[in-house]
């Protein structure tokens, strides 16, 4: 298939177009300058050099894709406050609504899109701090854009992948290492007990791969490993793999200061770890079903 990655360039991105590669498929991928285009010719993927600020710098090079996988988004600048989240959910809602013009105009076969638990009625996170359907945590920056996915664009054939924290040589891992070194880690919140749904990289990576060839519209699929771990128990296993001691965590109050309320509520909200429908439909499976074995690779990758 002809295949359009948003978001290429990115840390789940790159897995992505990765697995699409070694599958045979023929993966273009938004770069917004040289650089980065020439970090995926390297690995396969035929870069388009472009932003999603501007359509019309990447819609002819996108060449009428059969797919289109939209992981783009932006981040935080210092602390992760509510006001924030909305600004960066309203971008996101504009950049999608290009990627969807895109993919109606081309007559794509599926669109995938990384997104929110909030619309999900199988497979939901069990009860914890926050009440059901609430938008909170990094759900704040994705759910302006899936509804309008899912309102407004309601010919494109949807699919909405739920990835977890994800883990591995990039995003906010290398920042848990750094923390467990000096001892205390503010990934750790209130006592860490939310179930927050880890994957290694290269794990999600395949499940986007397979939602693209399985073209299953109108469906979510939790991505997450299979061991289901806490904050507190990702990091003690981080630690472990690193011979270093288990880190301090901090009070909710002083995650709000340093990092900010979004931030906060991503660390004590739970995720959906049930993936039997991932498995069951995609055909999905597991290279690190646990994170202790995947977290050793992810170590090695960062030299650490």
């Amino acid at each position: 298939m002809r295949v359009f990655v948003a978001g290429a360039t990115g840390f789940i991105g790159r897995a992505t177009c990765r697995a699409l590669v070694a599958a045979g498929h023929e993966v273009r991928g938004l770069a917004r300058d040289r650089d980065k285009a020439t970090l995926l010719e390297r690995e396969g993927t035929l870069p388009v050099i472009g932003t999603l600020d501007e359509p019309a710098s990447f819609l002819k090079e996108a060449d009428r894709p059969e797919a289109i996988v939209h992981l783009a988004a932006t981040w935080f600048q210092g602390r992760e406050t509510i006001d924030q989240a909305r600004a960066i959910g309203e971008r996101i809602r504009e950049w999608t609504r290009a990627l969807a013009r895109l993919g109606l105009d081309s007559g794509a076969r599926i669109f995938v899109f990384g997104g929110s638990n909030v619309n999900q009625t199988e497979g939901r996170p069990e009860a914890g701090a926050h009440a059901p359907g609430e938008v909170v945590g990094y759900d704040r920056i994705l759910e302006p854009a899936q509804t309008y996915l899912e309102t407004e664009a309601r010919d494109l054939p949807l699919t909405v992948m739920l990835p977890g924290w994800v883990y591995g040589a990039g995003s906010w891992f290398p920042e848990l290492v750094r923390e467990i070194r000096e001892g205390r880690t503010t990934h750790v919140v209130d006592g860490g007990d939310a179930c927050l749904g880890y994957v290694h990289v290269d794990d999600v990576g395949e499940a986007f791969r397979l939602a693209v060839e399985n073209c299953a519209a109108r469906r979510f699929y939790n991505v997450v490993d299979a061991e289901g771990l806490t904050a507190r128990q990702f990091a003690e296993a981080t630690a472990r793999a690193m011979g270093a001691a288990e880190p301090r965590g901090v009070s909710r109050e002083q995650a709000i200061e340093e990092r900010g309320e979004v931030y906060c509520e991503a660390l004590t909200c739970p995720v959906g770890l049930d993936i039997s429908r991932t498995q069951r439909e995609l055909g999905w499976r597991l290279r690190y079903p646990a994170s202790r074995e995947g977290i050793p690779v992810a170590l090695r990758a960062l030299g650490a």
